[in-house]
C-alpha cells in the first residue's frame, strides 16, 4: 500500500521509498487583483537519486479533486515520475483539499497559473523544464491560459481528457458512441419490439438527436479559448484520449468539427495517444501502468539528453 500524502505542516523532505522524496510546502494564489489571497499547500516530489533529469510535472486536477487526484492518481504518478528520475507538484485549488477560500469555476483558475509556476520553481530550484500535466477541465484551464501568447507557458504540456462540454458536443457524442452502439445490440431492439422501451427514453433519444444536428454557435467561448492556446502555444504537446471516457470522446468530436480547431491535432508538436479500454481517471489495473510507461517514454522523447 502507497505511504499516505504528507500532512498540511511544511517539513523537510520526507524519503516515501527507495526511490521518492517528498515536502508539503505552502502556496500563496491570487484569483484576482479584487480578491484576497488564497493560502494552499502543495506536495513536492523529487528523486531519491542524485542523478536528476530537471524535469518539473506540475499537475493540475480537474473538478472537485484535491491534490492526490481520483482514486489516487496524481499521487501514483507523481512518485512515478520521481521513481523515473522526474520531480512532480500536485496542490490544492482554492476551496478544495488544504486550500482556503471557496472553490472557484475553472474558467477562474488560469490568472493563477504563472503564480504557482513561480512559486513551484522557487520550490525546486534545480528545475529546467516545466511540465504542466491536465486532466479533464485543468486541461481545459492550461490552454485557456495560453491563449494570451504574451503569458506565462511551460516547456510542454501533457493534456488528459480535456473538457469541452456544451450541449451540442455531448448530445453528438452521446449519440455516436452510445447509441450506434446500442443500435447494434440484439438486446436493444427486443426491448423496442416487446414495449420495454419506455417513452421517457425515447424522448431523451430524440431530444439528444435534435442538439446533435444543431449548428455550433457563433460567439466565441472557453472552447475557442482553449483552441487558441493551443494553437498559440507551439511546444510539445501530448494529449491522452481515454477511450472509455465520454469527456475524451467528446474532446476529439469537437476538435473534429469545430473551425477554430481545424489542423490543431495535425500540428507537429502535437502527439496524440488512445487508450481504448481506460476510463476518465485510467483506473483500471493495468491502465495506469501503461499511461506511466507512455509518459516516461514521451518526456524521454523530447530531451533525449536530458534538460541543457
Amino acid at each position: 500500500m502507497a505511504p499516505p500524502d504528507l500532512c498540511t505542516t511544511p517539513q523537510d523532505w520526507v524519503s516515501i521509498d527507495s526511490l521518492c522524496f517528498e515536502r508539503a510546502v505552502p502556496l500563496t494564489l491570487s484569483p484576482a487583483p479584487a480578491i484576497a489571497p488564497i493560502h494552499s499547500m502543495a506536495i513536492l516530489s523529487r528523486p531519491a537519486r542524485a542523478h536528476r533529469s530537471g524535469i518539473c510535472v506540475v499537475m493540475l486536477s480537474g473538478g472537485l479533486q484535491a491534490r492526490t487526484g481520483a482514486h489516487r492518481m496524481f499521487t501514483t504518478l507523481a512518485r512515478a515520475l520521481a521513481a523515473n528520475g522526474h520531480s512532480a507538484v500536485r496542490f490544492d485549488w482554492p476551496g478544495l483539499g488544504d486550500a482556503d477560500g471557496s472553490a472557484m469555476p475553472f474558467e477562474q483558475l488560469a490568472p493563477m497559473l504563472p503564480q504557482l509556476q513561480q512559486q513551484c520553481l522557487a520550490a525546486m530550484p534545480d528545475t529546467d523544464r516545466i511540465v504542466w500535466l491536465g486532466l479533464c477541465d485543468g486541461a481545459s484551464v492550461a490552454l485557456m491560459h495560453l491563449a494570451d501568447p504574451t503569458t506565462v507557458r511551460p516547456d510542454a504540456l501533457i493534456l488528459l481528457n480535456p473538457w469541452v462540454r456544451s450541449e451540442q458536443s455531448q448530445a453528438q457524442t452521446v449519440v455516436r458512441h452510445y447509441y450506434k452502439q446500442r443500435l447494434l445490440e440484439g438486446s436493444f431492439w427486443r426491448k423496442l419490439l416487446s414495449g420495454q422501451v419506455g417513452l421517457d427514453a425515447a424522448r431523451s433519444a430524440s431530444r439528444l438527436l435534435r442538439a446533435s444536428r444543431q449548428r455550433t454557435p457563433a460567439q466565441p467561448g472557453f472552447q475557442q479559448q482553449m483552441a487558441k492556446g493551443w494553437k498559440n502555444f507551439g511546444r510539445p504537446l501530448w494529449l491522452v484520449v481515454a477511450g472509455q471516457d465520454l469527456t475524451g470522446l467528446e474532446f476529439m468530436e469537437h476538435a473534429g468539427r469545430d473551425l477554430a480547431w481545424r489542423g490543431a491535432l495535425e500540428a507537429p508538436a502535437v502527439h496524440v495517444s488512445t487508450m481504448a479500454g481506460a476510463d476518465h481517471t485510467f483506473s483500471g489495473s493495468q491502465d495506469m501502468p501503461e499511461l506511466i510507461r507512455l509518459m516516461m517514454e514521451w518526456l524521454s522523447a523530447q530531451w533525449p539528453q536530458g534538460p541543457n
